[in-house]
């Protein structure tokens, strides 16, 4: 994939998701695991970076003034679809229930909380009435901090022996300048809830995705990817190795992410007729940041122009 950080064949052992309480803290594997050297940096422009950034921010504003794509995109009917949308009580998750929804699909909204996601169903269906059938969409407790939740979210539905056609891993957490953190089950919250957990519910879906061939995983991930670091023997960043950062965990959960949905696609037979895609969706204004203090959201909205600016005066050597 050439991913700086990480090398391109890296196979991630997902067996530790039931086997390995330790992942993260000792390897338990046999192949080997040594840490890859970062890929080194490429040389900076030496201009400065306050044109460069107001270049982005005045791209962007153009972008989003003048565009041809209208916004929300129509979708076709797509009745015969069953969707499962993880995290779709706000931001890019609430979008794109609702949006599937009113394309006739039949929606899942998996989330960890059930009363915030019927009250939304209700409203919708109140803005929806009069326009057409009621929206098909239901809603099913999910919490990612917890594999058991993972378990049993996965068993309800494989128990109904109906075909799933799209998961969108879309649930996520970066908990900005928050101290580090660990579920129940171990692992640091960034890790778990932006990639073992859904890479745990992608797996476990398999027999309804199956049946619902040809269908597709997809996996929202982010640009910050791009300062992520995988370490396999520190997964959960204790070895003091690196010092531990929010934008450590986050950056690291999602391109492990990328890693993961890489390296599934390719395991997946093509008789299974599943696709596996790893999505990021740009700038987009989202809460995901919403039990932060406002000087902290202000901060959080600012991180994808700062890295944008990064990129364009940046070059080759």
């Amino acid at each position: 994939m050439g991913l700086g950080g990480t090398r391109s064949d890296y196979t991630p052992p997902y067996e530790f998701l039931t086997k390995n309480p330790n992942f993260g803290r000792t390897r338990k594997h046999g192949e080997k695991t040594a840490r890859i050297p970062n890929v080194p940096r490429p040389a900076r422009r030496s201009s400065s970076i306050l044109p460069c950034f107001l270049v982005v921010v005045l791209l962007t504003l153009i972008d989003e003034s003048f565009s041809l794509v209208p916004n929300p995109m129509p979708l076709p009917p797509i009745n015969d679809l069953t969707c499962i949308v993880t995290g779709s009580t706000s931001g890019i998750g609430r979008e794109i229930a609702r949006q599937l929804a009113e394309s006739s699909a039949h929606v899942v909204m998996a989330v960890r909380n059930t009363k915030a996601a019927n009250e939304l169903i209700q409203k919708w269906q109140n803005e929806w009435s009069g326009m057409g059938l009621p929206l098909n969409i239901k809603v099913m407790e999910l919490d990612l901090l917890s594999l058991d939740s993972v378990v049993r979210f996965a068993e309800a539905w494989n128990a109904r022996l109906g075909p799933l056609h799209v998961l969108i891993n879309n649930a996520g957490i970066f908990s900005i300048g928050e101290p580090q953190k660990f579920s129940k089950d171990g692992y640091e919250e960034h890790l778990q809830v932006n990639h073992l957990a859904p890479a745990l519910l992608s797996f476990l879906l398999l027999p309804s995705l199956i049946r619902g061939s040809p269908s597709r995983i997809v996996n929202l991930n982010s640009v910050m990817h791009y300062v992520g670091f995988v370490d396999t023997e520190d997964m959960n960043v204790v070895s003091r190795k690196r010092k531990y950062t929010s934008l450590v965990g986050y950056s690291s959960s999602k391109l492990a992410q990328i890693m993961f949905s890489s390296v599934l696609h390719k395991r997946l037979p093509a008789e299974s007729g599943i696709s596996v895609v790893c999505v990021s969706p740009g700038i987009v204004q989202t809460n995901v940041a919403r039990d932060l203090p406002s000087i902290v959201q202000a901060a959080y909205h600012l991180v994808p122009y700062l890295l944008q600016h990064s990129l364009l005066c940046w070059r080759p050597s």
